[in-house]
């Protein structure tokens, strides 16, 4: 098993992401609102000079992402990452997301 976690930029996306998982029979994950830690220390230190050239980083915007945590059998990885691929065109762009799995080597209370 693998624990697939993406975070989410293009939060426009996630209710198509979400469909389109739900189409190739996965379901389950956990989504939690979250925020990067760039955007972090702007926010409680925008007088900073080092932070000033950071704000012309940032998109105001979107305050929050979206990160999305999947347990999954080994077979079903690959499936996953390439649903994300195609819902969001090119996860490798700035701005749109990151993707990583990590080994899982145990798992009390998942309900297949």
């Amino acid at each position: 098993m693998q624990a697939l976690v993406i975070v989410l930029n293009q939060t426009e996306k996630l209710e198509k992401l979400l469909m389109n998982f739900a189409a190739k029979g996965i379901t389950g994950g956990t989504l939690i609102d979250s925020k990067g830690m760039a955007k972090e220390l702007y926010s409680k230190h925008k007088e900073l000079p080092m932070f000033g050239t950071l704000s012309m980083l940032l998109n105001e915007s979107r305050p929050l992402n979206k990160t999305i945590f999947l347990i999954l059998d080994d077979e079903k990885v690959e499936v996953a990452k390439q649903v994300v691929r195609e819902t969001l065109e090119d996860i490798s762009k700035k701005g749109v997301g990151i993707m990583f799995t990590v080994p899982v080597t145990s798992v009390e209370g998942l309900n297949n």
